[in-house]
């Protein structure tokens, strides 16, 4: 039976991701008028409560009616101007979505690139800006959480280097944001892309922008095309407590609730929580003897790459997964594609998910023709909560 099929599936990939059932609740209430005074109150508290998630006083967030890409391109479209050099720092799938976003705007774009798998070097992007004059880029864009690889860029090192340069510094977190540790003022990043159906546990449909004092002064001298996107549109429209557009008001029910359960847990111990969860994963990867995509120094808080055992296709591994358990892991991206399997542990999860997962995995493998010896990925997951209970 493929359980795929039906409403018993887990979801185990890093977005979009199961949604608690607190969530899907809120969002079948019944409609409202979006410029009326409660759609006011809830658009305010969420806007209030991702500023103290983005962990900016400086700063504005705005909300938008898209997918994530929608906030990347937004990233790009409001704060340069055409044939402006900007280098994006590449190592996945999405530091290249953020190379053809930046293309299509018609920018100079430089990609400095890093093999997969590894972070962004800090000491490598220092040496490539030395050797230009400051100011010759008027942006470098990174991603935070590089979810094709599995890896975590360490952002609070690379901010000096950008910033000395004179660069905004532009970010996409979002699959980082709420599960990693971010600090938009301290770290002095001037724009920052995130979205819902990740750690946020909301279903696709909202994407959301951090926006510095100095990068809206650029929007507002900015001269790429722009409308729908325009932040200078939202950031008028906020000071009247409304978006400029229609909400897409049932997804705000569900941010609401987000954010109101991120700060019941607290946001520390909501952090906390990914750091246990993909401590857990990646022992019970190693202890069935399967290689991580990412090294302990920059592994991802919210999904664990893991290169599939020589013989059998990841393929093969995901769809056993599914039809005989249902659960649902990621493939490969890119360079990766057909050579890796992924594991989401992101949003309102715990032990129970992951020991359900790798208990799976065990019997997927064995089915497969994997040795290894049984139970011991479980048992080494469950090393690691018992450690952090």
């Amino acid at each position: 039976m493929d359980r795929f099929l039906n409403d018993n599936h887990m979801l185990m990939i890093p977005g979009p991701i199961t949604v608690p059932p607190r969530i899907l609740r809120v969002n079948s209430r019944p409609m409202i008028n979006h410029r009326g005074p409660i759609f006011q109150k809830i658009h305010e508290y969420c806007v209030d409560g991702l500023k103290k998630i983005f962990k900016t006083d400086e700063g504005e967030v705005y909300i938008f009616a898209s997918v994530g890409t929608g906030a990347m391109e937004a990233c790009v479209s409001n704060f340069f101007n055409r044939d402006d050099r900007v280098l994006v720092l590449v190592n996945g799938n999405f530091g290249q979505r953020f190379v053809q976003i930046a293309n299509a705007y018609g920018l100079n774009v430089d990609a400095l690139e890093f093999v997969w798998g590894q972070y962004a070097d800090p000491e490598k992007v220092k040496d490539h800006l030395s050797k230009y004059p400051k100011g010759t880029y008027k942006g470098v864009l990174v991603q935070h959480n590089e979810t094709s690889t599995a890896i975590l860029n360490d952002l609070e090192k690379l901010s000096p280097i950008i910033k000395e340069h004179g660069a905004l510094f532009v970010v996409d977190s979002i699959s980082g944001m709420v599960a990693a540790p971010f600090e938009m003022d301290k770290w002095k990043v001037d724009v920052v892309a995130a979205a819902s159906q990740k750690a946020f546990g909301c279903p696709p449909g909202i994407s959301l922008l951090g926006v510095s004092k100095e990068a809206l002064n650029r929007a507002n001298n900015a001269n790429l095309p722009r409308f729908y996107f325009d932040v200078r549109k939202y950031h008028e429209s906020y000071k009247k407590g409304q978006p400029p557009f229609t909400a897409p008001i049932s997804l705000y029910f569900s941010l609401e609730e987000s954010i109101k359960m991120i700060f019941e847990e607290g946001l520390d111990n909501f952090q906390k929580r990914h750091i246990v969860l993909r401590d857990s994963v990646r022992s019970a990867v190693k202890a069935l003897g399967l290689k991580l995509v990412s090294d302990d120094s920059c592994a991802s808080p919210v999904v664990t790459g893991v290169f599939s055992p020589e013989g059998i296709s990841p393929q093969d591994i995901i769809n056993t997964m599914r039809k005989d358990f249902g659960i649902v892991l990621a493939g490969g991206q890119s360079q990766f594609k057909g050579k890796i399997f992924r594991i989401g542990h992101l949003g309102f999860i715990g032990a129970t998910e992951i020991f359900s997962t790798f208990a799976a995995l065990e019997l997927t493998l064995d089915k497969l023709g994997y040795k290894f010896e049984k139970g011991a990925s479980v048992k080494a997951a469950q090393k690691v909560f018992e450690e952090n209970m």
